[in-house]
């Protein structure tokens, strides 16, 4: 039989380091997609905002968006979320009836089935394994006891998930082994959701006071779990979107005519930290998120004067953030005596914190965390084929580092009296995870 194309399909490419992607791509995949005369062909998935291409031309190249906005951003903002909230519908009732269960036998009656896709879609936006995950938290917590799903038990499942699979890897990476650099943008990424949230909760109160006034602010439910920035500040909020604390929802033009992105917060965070997710339905509420109080620009951007700074290496001027764009049409030249001009890095008290603590325990590589992480789920011994795709290793490699990591750090317990070998975390492992309940509420 004749071999007539060669598909090579790369999954996650942009989770490898900027420098290792750019030489990838140069290197093996342009060459051998532009001179293979469409012998070998790729499918490539990248994260948005953080694309590659080499010397591959871009307009021969079949894109598909899979993220919430870019699939239904044709539709006006009611139309998308209903078009959204019909992929989850299809999605668990075809799961469900591959297994020839019938879904509404798992949910309460007292609530339309509608309401659990409108929920489930909120909390997941749509993302598979996200849905996976709020499925199986409610297995353990309500099915196993035969009990029937309510809104209230999928709300708790949301938190539960925010607190395991989003905020975990924030909250327990001081001890990871990560660069001075990563542990500086970790700090800054969360002093960025802080602010938002802080903001987030902020606007509620004026809300409940009374010192927002206007119909569109009700006391009985005051909604702030949406925020608008500028477009071009945007790409300070494309690490919180990748990892799901946030995510776009809307383009539009705001109060001031200029064209704006709007964010939702994630569900379990909201639920988390006692914000309404959402808005009233109307017409008269399309305006809602971008309305004044909800510009989250400056708060962002504060963030991040606080962290960076921007200096001239002659004459010490400092720059602020809305002074980038000039400074990059110039080369980084200072206006005012022509020198170089550089961003510095402040290190901050918490990361000088982490440097410190981490002294005290041997750093481990982020594949060992996520490992630790995961494992800590988990009440029981368990195969590696079993969690392999919930930290996105092959079953076979994470074996062998779970075998490192139990002869040679003590973080992992095997048990090898069954074939395959089956693992649990250790107490030494276990001191590598902070306790979320001394965590902070965020």
């Amino acid at each position: 039989m004749r071999v007539t194309k060669l598909v090579v399909m790369l999954d996650d490419v942009s989770e490898i380091n900027a420098e290792a992607l750019k030489l990838f791509i140069d290197t093996i995949v342009a060459p051998l997609n532009n001179w293979s005369d469409e012998f070998v062909k790729f499918k490539i998935a990248f994260y948005p905002g953080r694309v590659h291409y080499g010397a591959i031309d871009p307009g021969k190249i079949d894109k598909v968006q899979l993220d919430f906005y870019e699939l239904y951003s044709e539709f006006d903002s009611m139309k998308m979320e209903e078009n959204a909230i019909d992929f989850t519908r299809r999605l668990l009732e075809n799961r469900f009836e591959y297994y020839k269960l019938d879904i509404n036998k798992f949910f309460s009656s007292s609530y339309e089935i509608n309401d659990v896709y409108r929920l489930m879609f909120r909390i997941s936006m749509n993302v598979p394994r996200i849905m996976g995950f709020i499925l199986s938290y409610l297995y353990q917590s309500v099915i196993i006891y035969n009990k029937a799903i309510t809104l209230q038990d999928i709300k708790n499942a949301s938190i539960k998930y925010y607190d395991n699979n989003i905020n975990a890897f924030f909250e327990n990476s001081t001890y990871c082994l990560l660069t001075i650099e990563e542990k500086r943008n970790i700090s800054q990424l969360k002093k960025i959701r802080d602010a938002i949230v802080n903001t987030s909760k902020d606007i509620k109160s004026q809300i409940l006071k009374g010192e927002l006034t206007g119909k569109l602010y009700d006391k009985a439910r005051p909604y702030s779990s949406h925020f608008h920035v500028l477009q071009e500040s945007d790409k300070y909020l494309e690490s919180l979107e990748l990892n799901h604390f946030i995510s776009k929802c809307e383009e539009k033009a705001n109060r001031d005519k200029k064209m704006v992105n709007i964010y939702c917060l994630n569900y379990g965070l909201c639920e988390k930290n006692n914000l309404f997710w959402g808005k009233h339905t109307g017409r008269e509420y399309r305006t809602y998120f971008i309305e004044r109080p909800f510009n989250y620009t400056k708060t962002i951007l504060q963030q991040i004067s606080e962290i960076k700074i921007i200096k001239c290496k002659g004459c010490g001027r400092i720059f602020n953030e809305s002074e980038k764009a000039g400074l990059e049409f110039t080369g980084y030249k200072c206006p005012t005596c022509h020198e170089e001009v550089e961003e510095i890095t402040k290190i901050d008290d918490e990361v000088l914190n982490d440097l410190k603590v981490v002294s005290e325990l041997p750093r481990i590589s982020k594949d060992e965390l996520m490992i630790l992480m995961e494992l800590n789920n988990r009440d029981n011994y368990i195969q590696a084929k079993e969690f392999a795709g919930d930290v996105d290793i092959n079953s076979h490699r994470l074996s062998k580092i779970c075998k490192k990591m139990d002869e040679e750090k003590g973080l992992v317990s095997r048990k090898m009296d069954v074939t395959p070998y089956e693992y649990m975390i250790s107490e030494q492992g276990k001191k590598y995870l902070r306790d979320s309940e001394n965590s902070e509420n965020v």
